[in-house]
């Protein structure tokens, strides 16, 4: 299985016509993929966007996703 590409914190990125941008976080609360009331993340295996954890990053920094905006067609 191909190494999935790691974006580096701060850069922006398009997934599904949104685009997220990385940012440095100890906590999931406000990551876009985050269900509080559920306590749950809709991507907990990785299938669909890069690893979150420290444990599981190259630079070591665990990150979330924040929705920035829209893709434009």
């Amino acid at each position: 299985m191909a190494k999935r590409k790691q974006h580096k914190v701060g850069e922006r990125f398009e997934m599904c016509k949104l685009i997220y941008e990385i940012r440095e976080s100890a906590s999931c609360e406000v990551c876009a993929l985050f269900i509080e009331e559920e306590n749950h993340c809709t991507d907990g295996y990785g299938d669909n966007f890069e690893p979150c954890s420290n444990i599981n990053r190259d630079d070591h920094k665990s990150v979330i996703f924040v929705k920035v905006g829209e893709a434009k067609d």
